[in-house]
């Protein structure tokens, strides 16, 4: 369950003026989808690069929804190693809205109705499914789905990535408001990681 906080330790959008970057250029700044705390217990994702993991996309770039991948080389040290074209014009801003939150894990009976098909729900399961944004929310975990042999290794060059998706994000107004112009919640931003050169994926996906 996420929580919104002053105080939480996971932060969705916003500026990440602690981070450094090499590799490829960047001619316009990167948005911070979400940076998740992993020391956290209750954190879904399990990284031994740094502390922090932050997911990050060229929101700005790609006209077809854009791609990166980089890696972590250092506590808060990013390397890009694979960035589209800047757009000459973009309509998003230079940042998404900050949010900083906490998770908890969800109660037996979240789960259920998170999951439930009933059609008439009782009064608190709707509070529930109110507090669970209506189910229109996005994923994080250590592994969601797997991509055989999609992106670009940086351990050969005779073989592609075999990347396990680590997260995804459709576009809806949830947490970072009403932002995305065409984009609807059947596009998603999906993130993977790479076991083999530890490269994080980020590609776009429409259903």
């Amino acid at each position: 369950m996420v929580t919104f906080t002053k105080t939480g330790r996971h932060i969705f959008g916003g500026e990440l003026s602690n981070l450094s970057f090499s590799g490829l250029p960047l001619p316009r700044p990167l948005h911070n989808f979400l940076t998740i705390d992993t020391s956290d217990k209750n954190s879904p994702v399990v990284f031994q690069g740094g502390e922090y993991l932050p997911l990050l996309y060229p929101l700005s770039y790609g006209e077809d929804g854009g791609y990166i991948s980089y890696r972590m080389i250092g506590a808060l040290e990013i390397e890009i190693t694979s960035l589209p074209e800047a757009k000459a014009e973009n309509f998003f801003p230079k940042s998404l809205p900050v949010r900083k939150a906490m998770l908890t894990p969800l109660t037996y009976a979240e789960r259920r109705i998170l999951h439930s098909a009933v059609r008439n729900p009782s009064l608190q399961d709707e509070f529930r499914l109110k507090k669970l944004w209506n189910r229109e929310f996005f994923k994080v975990s250590g592994m969601i789905g797997y991509y055989p042999n999609r992106f670009k290794c940086l351990t050969s060059k005779s073989k592609n990535c075999s990347a396990w998706k680590i997260a995804e994000f459709p576009a809806t107004k949830i947490p970072f408001g009403d932002i995305w112009g065409e984009f609807s919640s059947a596009n998603w931003f999906i993130f993977s990681f790479c076991f083999e050169c530890n490269q994080i994926h980020g590609h776009f996906e429409c259903t």
